[in-house]
């Protein structure tokens, strides 16, 4: 069985990010370079393209009248979520009734950041 992505420890993704980065390069050379830097990286590895990129589709959010899980998915991902945005998220955890349409506002906008994050659009 080929080993997933993410069973790469964080030091080799790490690595491949940086390779990656380098795809950017304004020097055709480099460029190319690093290309067949990756595709090295994976094959020692064991590991494939496909193995990288074929990934299941993330779970979807919970449906837009579930409030209360909602809140909780968007906070399950904290490092997309500024200080505010966490303290929000606590707060509508312990709301005793559904949120005010500003609250409703602010929690469609951190559920589309969500997405957005996870490659589902927003």
């Amino acid at each position: 069985m080929t080993p997933r992505a993410e069973t790469l420890p964080p030091a080799d993704r790490a690595r491949l990010a940086g390779i990656l980065g380098r795809l950017g390069s304004d020097f055709e050379a480099e460029r190319a370079t690093a290309g067949r830097m990756a595709s090295d990286f994976l094959r020692d590895r064991g590991l494939t393209w496909g193995d990288i990129l074929d990934r299941p589709a993330p779970p979807p959010p919970p449906a837009p009248g579930d409030w209360q899980r909602r809140a909780a998915w968007c906070a399950e991902r904290p490092a997309l979520l500024t200080p505010w945005d966490q303290s929000f998220l606590a707060s509508m955890a312990g709301l005793p009734h559904p949120p005010t349409p500003k609250q409703t506002t602010i929690l469609d906008r951190l559920v589309g950041r969500r997405m957005a994050a996870e490659g589902g659009g927003a």
